[in-house]
């Protein structure tokens, strides 16, 4: 019997549909890999588990055409492939057997390898092992809730959790979980011990608040995580001008239970009337909304509140960080509001030396606009909190271009403050200009699984795509960015990386013509991708003359990168202090971080 050719073999698999079943897999593995790449990070599997899949689809193909060549569906059944010879045995047979035995084995395989590495990963530490790593003297203060009968006392039973919270981070001793992280928890139904679990605490503190005219009742106790037992409880009734004293009582007695050494007395509440201190929540409940009515609004009642009592420095700082907000959302001239910002948070200075709010509005404005690093620094080392230090610390690290100290510092906070939208989203960036994508996405989705409506995700997710070289996907995600400015921004060069010049020129108009005023830098940006430099430090010095804060971010936003080599490159960074020269000069020793 001749030996058949390849032609003979190539027709024969065309009449076993070889090759249309190979064409079917090869489609559906692709649609696997997609569905596996995107729903993985969204569920908290690691990208460690997408090789199980890459290794299956991969062992699995020989199979497939193997079972195209041999099998076929009759009426339902699975049976030998019809073959030329009408009398043959189409049963399956004994190696027909082994094939389907060995398939069997090498999906099993694959899904138990899958299996084990979700569960590692996903199953919830023993109630014996998570609490091992957890700093004993380490405490959440969780929002007290409004029993209050008029929904408005919100702001009060928020703004005594925050009171609570901003004294217990005054204790070097203890560490205190942040104001962001704590309040994610608010209004929501979950066990004490699952939020020290997520949060990596070893202490609880919860309470109520109730006021009644001038009377008010706080109900406050301390939770130990690991046996899920009351340390302490108390209630306290109270005229509503006592309300510092109480704070002062319940941080005593935490401080107590812990058993923590101090030198002296605890810290001290900051005394103001309760008028004033009122009106101080309200805005600070009322600015944290961040839209510009909130913040007119804010600006009333943090007038009112000083005009009351002009030495309460927690009020003076809150109004520098409302005028910066303001700067920061183009509502107010640069030159006007940062200086308003700027007093406001000098006068909190003189009045507290160690408030840290103060210390905090100091460093951004340093940075951002005064581009003075030394000064940012020196206010920096002055935060006695962990977490606040570090974060600005980080963003202070990008500013000049020390991309691995920022992903190290960033890292740190999100350690402290692991749901903290912000810490990940910093540590995302981080790790994105330093050129780790596989991590950075990892952590922008843990971003998002905390806010799934952050912008500023959205806007580093797309410029990431973009230097990934995926621009459609970026432009997908500029397409569902409410905010139209940082729409048009993405797309301009979205379409340039696609090679749509003209759509990029429309769009680069359009931002120009409606932004060119407050985005400056944003406007050189789009000219530095283009590769266009005369036009991008023409618009850079623009962002220089109106003191765009943008402007300090040029060492680490990537479009900026094709600028380096460009002579005007290092003498311009020199006016934002950022030369080689000058960073080089730059101290980041420990203190900083310590």
């Amino acid at each position: 019997m001749a030996k058949p050719s390849l032609r003979d073999l190539i027709t024969e698999a065309r009449r076993r549909r070889v090759f249309r079943v190979a064409a079917l897999y090869v489609v559906g593995a692709w649609v696997l890999l997609q569905v596996a790449d995107n729903a993985f990070p969204a569920f908290g599997i690691p990208e460690t588990a997408l090789r199980y899949i890459y290794v299956g689809v991969i062992l699995a193909f020989p199979f497939a055409i193997i079972f195209g060549w041999r099998y076929d569906f009759v009426d339902g059944r699975l049976t030998r492939t019809l073959t030329t010879d009408p009398s043959a045995d189409l049963s399956l047979s004994r190696v027909d057997y082994i094939v389907l035995a060995s398939l069997a084995l090498v999906v099993a395989a694959i899904a138990i390898g899958l299996g084990r590495e979700i569960s590692v990963t996903q199953a919830p530490a023993s109630e014996s092992d998570w609490i091992e790593d957890v700093n004993p003297t380490s405490i959440v203060v969780l929002p007290f809730v409004n029993m209050s009968s008029d929904v408005e006392q919100e702001y009060f039973s928020d703004g005594i959790s925050e009171e609570l919270l901003n004294l217990l981070a005054k204790i070097p001793e203890l560490r205190v979980t942040s104001r962001t992280s704590a309040f994610s928890y608010k209004g929501k139904d979950v066990k004490l011990v699952d939020v020290a679990r997520e949060l990596k605490v070893a202490h609880v503190l919860e309470g109520s608040v109730r006021r009644d005219g001038e009377r008010v009742r706080i109900t406050a106790q301390l939770i130990d995580a690991n046996t899920d037992s009351h340390l302490w409880s108390e209630t306290f009734d109270r005229d509503i001008g006592d309300i510092f004293a109480v704070q002062d009582e319940i941080a005593a007695s935490v401080v107590e239970e812990l058993e923590i050494t101090l030198l002296g007395k605890g810290p001290d509440v900051r005394r103001t009337s309760p008028e004033a201190y009122s009106l101080f929540l309200q805005a600070q409940h009322i600015a944290s909304q961040g839209t510009p009515r909130a913040y007119r609004d804010a600006i009333q009642l943090l007038r009112r509140a000083l005009s009351i009592d002009e030495s309460y420095a927690p009020a003076w700082s809150l109004l520098s960080s409302v005028f910066s907000s303001e700067v920061n959302s183009g509502l107010r001239p640069v030159s006007e509001g940062i200086e308003d910002a700027r007093n406001a948070a000098n006068k909190a200075l003189e009045l507290d030396p160690e408030l840290a709010s103060a210390h905090i509005e100091m460093a951004r404005i340093a940075m951002t606009f005064d581009w003075n690093i030394a000064t940012a620094i020196t206010h920096l080392r002055a935060v006695r909190a962990k977490d606040l230090r570090l974060l600005r610390a980080a963003l202070l690290a990008l500013q000049i271009g020390r991309f691995d100290l920022a992903v190290d510092w960033a890292q740190q906070v999100a350690h402290l403050d692991p749901v903290s939208t912000r810490a990940h989203r910093i540590l995302g960036y981080s790790l994105f200009v330093d050129g780790r994508f596989a991590e950075a996405e990892q952590s922008f989705q843990n971003a998002i699984r905390l806010s799934p409506g952050s912008v500023h995700v959205q806007l580093n997710m797309a410029m990431m795509r973009i230097e990934q070289g995926m621009p459609a996907e970026a432009l997908q995600i500029a397409e569902r960015i409410p905010v139209e400015e940082i729409q048009i921004y993405l797309q301009s060069m979205a379409k340039f990386a696609l090679g749509d010049i003209r759509g990029s020129d429309e769009e680069l108009d359009l931002y120009i013509d409606k932004f060119n005023h407050e985005s400056a830098s944003g406007i050189a940006a789009i000219y530095a991708f283009r590769e266009e430099p005369d036009l991008a430090f023409q618009w850079l010095e623009k962002a220089l003359e109106n003191r765009d804060n943008a402007v300090s971010s040029i060492l680490f936003v990537p479009p900026f990168r094709n600028l380096d080599s460009h002579p005007r490159m290092q003498p311009f960074l020199y006016k934002l202090g950022l030369s080689d020269e000058e960073i080089a000069a730059i101290e980041l020793d420990l203190e900083l971080v310590e």
